[in-house]
């Protein structure tokens, strides 16, 4: 009788905790077989738990609330809108974080040039401040300090407690002519749309109000990086100047090692912020779809090394693609330089026929260079053959100046071989030039893992120019 009454008061009871037995090993089951779980099962040797056998009646009940069964998710609109942000936040981020660090790349293989050396296009030169001849030094608003550039900018705070906020209510930015020197000569530095990186900066605060001034001053080292081109109000043959926002223009007083480092810590903080929002993303999607398994978090922590392998991959393919062009761009500028002083052989033609007709062997040869630039220029494997004869050539006009010392007291035939001497110098430069991105561009392609890029997109070797 006793047993009856216990049977009766909790049966109930003890039916709950065998379907709930059954429902749990069931549950722990669908856990176990998945992966990676299945395969730590085996190494562990953990063994599937026993079939829970239930009388039919409880086994039908249990069924049922098996089918019914739904996994915890997680609910209301705010997962996917948090998740909406963090993939913007990943997007933005990656794509700051890989321009950041292509910069910083970009610089690390573009060689440094002398002021001589320098040719159309990106370069990148080193060396000192010196201001323009007739140029008046500014005077800093801030310091009361000469200098070549300046930018003021003066801010508020206006509001209190969280609604405070700093706004600009006055902003200034002037620049005189002035010039990067080194050992070789000079350069002008058109510094307007510059990214300018300076140690010269002052911040004061006095009440609700914060001045911040950034100069460049006379005598100040300089790293500059960017587009050299014409520009007539610097007086200069080519200057460094802004072109577009897709080639870098960078001034600064630092070292080069410094503005790469500055560049490279905030490529890294966001490509940081854009691996942590991607992982973000991940849990709350599987949040949403019930997860929160350890193959969830699995999954989320793969997220960021694949995503750093991509991004590897792509800088260094870009590099690759970076130095060809530079080889290629280095030789478009060497057949420019020849083509100009194939400009200047008409007129040499004259000179042998006016004063050394019977210089006949130089004046085949001069003719001969023209038909051979004609049919050879833009070839690598003929440019070696025309520097050599160009060279020769510029040898026996200067012998056909001792031979007749008329030439050396004719105004054009000087100004002529001035001009044929200045673009010796600048093959020259162009030459060096080309033969260091032709030796940085095979180096990498046959380096790992530059070499997989090579094989697999087809990039070739490039020859020297010997002469």
């Amino acid at each position: 009788e006793e047993f009856k009454k216990l049977h009766q008061q909790h049966g109930e009871q003890l039916k709950e905790v065998q379907i709930n037995l059954m429902l749990a090993r069931e549950q722990l089951v669908k856990d176990m077989m998945r992966l990676p779980e299945r395969w730590l099962l085996r190494a562990w040797n953990v063994e599937i738990p026993a079939k829970v056998n239930l009388p039919n009646e409880l086994d039908k009940e249990a069924q049922q609330r098996l089918s019914v069964f739904k996994e915890t998710t997680l609910s209301s609109d705010t997962p996917y809108i948090i998740i909406v942000i963090a993939l913007i936040v990943s997007a933005v981020a990656s794509y700051l974080g890989v321009r950041l660090v292509l910069l910083k790349r970009y610089i690390e293989n573009l060689p440094t040039s002398s002021t001589a050396g320098v040719v159309f296009g990106i370069n990148e030169v080193k060396g000192h401040l010196i201001f323009a001849e007739k140029a008046v030094p500014l005077t800093s608003p801030l310091s009361q300090h000469a200098c070549a550039w300046y930018h003021y900018q003066v801010e508020e705070k206006r509001g209190s407690g969280k609604d405070s906020k700093w706004i600009t209510i006055e902003k200034k930015e002037e620049q005189i002519e002035f010039y990067c020197e080194d050992e070789q000569g000079r350069i002008g530095i058109d510094v307007d749309k510059a990214d300018v990186i300076t140690s010269h900066v002052i911040v004061t605060r006095k009440g609700n109000r914060k001045y911040k001034e950034k100069t460049l001053d006379m005598g100040d080292p300089l790293f500059v990086i960017g587009y050299a081109g014409m520009n007539e109000n610097l007086h200069q043959d080519l200057t460094v100047k802004y072109r577009s926002k897709k080639d870098p223009f960078i001034v600064s007083n630092l070292s080069e090692e410094d503005v790469m480092l500055a560049k490279a810590r905030k490529g890294i903080l966001s490509l940081n912020i854009s691996f942590s929002s991607a992982v973000l993303a991940t849990l709350l999607l599987s949040g949403l779809a019930g997860g929160f398994g350890p193959v969830d978090f699995l999954v989320a922590a793969m997220v960021s090394p694949l995503f750093m392998m991509l991004i590897m991959l792509v800088l260094h393919y870009n590099d690759i693609v970076f130095l060809r062009q530079r080889v290629e761009r280095n030789w478009s500028n060497i057949c420019v330089s020849i083509t100009k002083r194939l400009g200047l052989l008409p007129n040499i033609e004259e000179v042998v026929k006016k004063y050394a007709a019977h210089e006949k062997d130089l004046f085949e040869q001069i003719a001969r260079f023209r038909q051979d630039y004609d049919a050879g220029i833009g070839k690598q494997s003929d440019i070696d053959s025309l520097l050599k004869t160009e060279k020769e050539i510029g040898v026996k006009i200067q012998m056909l100046q001792e031979a007749y010392p008329q030439l050396k007291s004719d105004g054009l035939i000087l100004k002529m071989m001035d001009t044929l001497s200045a673009l010796e110098n600048e093959i020259m430069y162009m030459r060096t030039g080309y033969n260091d991105a032709v030796e940085i561009y095979n180096t990498r392609i046959a380096s790992v893992p530059d070499v997989l890029f090579t094989k697999l997109f087809g990039f070739e070797e490039k020859e020297f120019i010997r002469v």
